[in-house]
């Protein structure tokens, strides 16, 4: 009895580790933003209006998204997030994530100033845009924080996995920027 006892205990620690419990977290997570059809934090209609902006032009996502797997693929080989950078970052996506929300309210502000559908379509795709820039810096701040308080305990293959998550959404992001300023551009040249 003792002995059936201290195994339950044992793989109830192993269950419990924190290794086991930030997957199970983030997979939770993950799974509601991408897969739930919950109207707290359903995203899926974000990607859709992000992705329709290639509709004609579907090479470019290699660009847009491909390019972000070399440039992660080729920084984890360099340095992971437990290293001492896990600090900057989560300074660097704090500031970028209210500059995504400023600029959101600009956006949102200027929506009925004018009537012509090339305009309302830029503005359209720029909000867009910037809602997945918010979404990705979101996660990527929840993944270098998690990492920062819990980096001590987690497996080195497991912090190596998610430094390349982390740096892929950032790539993302600063990517995703370039559509930004063409779109913003445009913007202001027709206003």
């Amino acid at each position: 009895m003792i002995s059936r006892l201290s195994s339950i205990i044992s793989k109830l620690k192993i269950f419990m580790s924190p290794s086991i419990l930030f997957l199970i977290a983030l997979v939770i997570i993950i799974a509601y933003v991408f897969i739930s059809k919950s109207n707290f934090i359903d995203t899926r209609r974000v990607f859709k209006d992000y992705f329709a902006i290639f509709n004609n032009e579907k090479s470019h996502l290699i660009v847009f998204w491909g390019t972000p797997l070399l440039f992660s693929a080729a920084v984890t080989q360099v340095a992971h997030i437990a290293d001492n950078s896990c600090e900057t970052i989560i300074v660097f996506l704090s500031i970028l994530l209210s500059a995504f929300f400023a600029m959101l309210s600009i956006l949102v502000s200027s929506k009925g100033t004018r009537t012509d559908d090339l305009y309302k379509q830029v503005l359209s795709e720029t909000v867009s845009t910037t809602l997945l820039e918010i979404i990705l810096c979101i996660l990527s701040l929840i993944i270098s924080m998690a990492i920062e308080l819990v980096r001590t305990v987690l497996p080195t293959w497991l912090t190596w996995a998610l430094s390349y998550i982390d740096f892929y959404f950032i790539f993302v992001m600063l990517i995703n920027i370039l559509i930004l300023i063409k779109r913003i551009k445009s913007l202001i040249d027709n206003s």
